[in-house]
């Protein structure tokens, strides 16, 4: 065999790719997880890395309560006169 793409699913929709790096972390939704040894195993059976594909971690409570603030202020300017419960925006348990 002279070449081999993968490893990957039939579509790149799906989880493609290795995990080389970041084995301390769960595993997430349509990335990845392979066990701490098969990036070994590959480049021991002579394949290597064609790009590197990256993931990154959002801490979405922050991120909503930064959007929501974002889009409440803008709302605030559009309709001045609506009124609304901040109590209402809470997320994980903040309001």
């Amino acid at each position: 065999m002279e070449k081999m793409a993968g490893p990957m699913n039939p579509s790149t929709n799906d989880e493609c790719g290795l995990l080389v790096e970041g084995f301390e972390a769960s595993p997430c939704l349509m990335m990845p997880y392979n066990p701490r040894y098969y990036p070994v195993l590959l480049e021991t059976l002579g394949m290597k890395k064609a790009m590197d594909l990256y993931a990154y971690n959002l801490d979405q409570p922050a991120f909503l309560q930064n959007r929501l603030a974002r889009i409440t202020e803008r709302l605030e300017k559009k309709e001045p006169h609506l009124r609304y419960a901040p109590s209402i925006f809470a997320v994980s348990g903040k309001s």
